[in-house]
């Protein structure tokens, strides 16, 4: 593994509720170092966006957590974290052998598509000193070798895309680097780099689909994401709307 600090304090655990949850606690009583991960091999409660769960099969995925401290960060550029993420696990993904790179995508805010199926999520939970950005966990969770997906029937593994059966730590240090070339990106201020290549990677991105507003279905184009980390859309008669994570979804898409 060839990082400077991304993976370099490591906790490994059989079980936890969440890794999200025991990274905040290590932050808590200061026992943690920037770039400290926290990997376990069953996480029972683990969550994604909006409080829905997580579905990974025990010793099968990478299910992981890594604390960074970027004070550097304004709170008005924190959806940089969201970005670097995302593309992270993408640059991993795409350098993968069987993977179709034109394939990964980024669902908006940060989950990982391949084709219409979803292969990992991300969640992004911040800690505050005032106003001021003072650390973030990034849970992270990978589906590597799960076959089958119950409760989540868009779901796909990088088994299920290659065929292939993989060392879970080998991913797991390659993860760690790719995050940490994209936090190093961000802490020297390439922040248009960035922000243009998630532009490029978004899933569905200047298409037409069907949106739900509540209960309520409608037909927009997604144009981008703003600078505080809305959706951009381009409604039917033509007007602009920016939208907040709570405030939509997407259509399910055919498979």
């Amino acid at each position: 593994m060839e990082t400077l600090f991304i993976g370099r304090q490591r906790f490994e655990l059989e079980e936890l509720n969440s890794t999200n949850q025991y990274a905040q606690e290590l932050l808590r009583n200061q026992m943690v170092k920037e770039g400290a991960s926290i990997v376990v091999r069953n996480q029972t409660k683990g969550k994604g966006q909006r409080g829905a769960s997580w579905e990974a099969e025990p010793g099968k995925n990478l299910t992981i957590s890594i604390i960074l401290l970027p004070v550097f960060l304004p709170a008005s550029d924190q959806f940089f974290l969201s970005r670097i993420s995302a593309l992270a696990i993408a640059d991993l993904l795409k350098a993968l052998p069987g993977i179709t790179p034109d394939e990964i995508k980024i669902k908006w805010p940060n989950d990982i598509y391949a084709g219409n199926r979803k292969v990992a999520g991300i969640l992004i939970e911040n800690s505050w000193r005032g106003n001021d950005l003072a650390a973030s966990v990034i849970g992270i969770g990978l589906n590597v070798n799960q076959d089958k997906f119950e409760s989540a029937p868009l779901a796909c593994s990088l088994k299920n895309i290659t065929g292939t059966e993989y060392v879970l730590r080998t991913i797991e240090d390659s993860l760690y680097e790719c995050l940490e070339r994209r936090y190093l990106q961000l802490r020297t201020g390439k922040k248009q780099e960035i922000q243009d290549e998630y532009h490029s990677l978004l899933y569905r991105l200047g298409q037409w689909h069907v949106f739900y507003k509540g209960a309520e279905p409608f037909r927009a184009c997604i144009e981008g994401v703003t600078d505080m980390g809305l959706l951009r859309l381009k409604m039917e008669n033509g007007t602009e709307q920016n939208m907040d994570l709570k405030e939509i979804r997407y259509s399910t898409p055919e498979l």
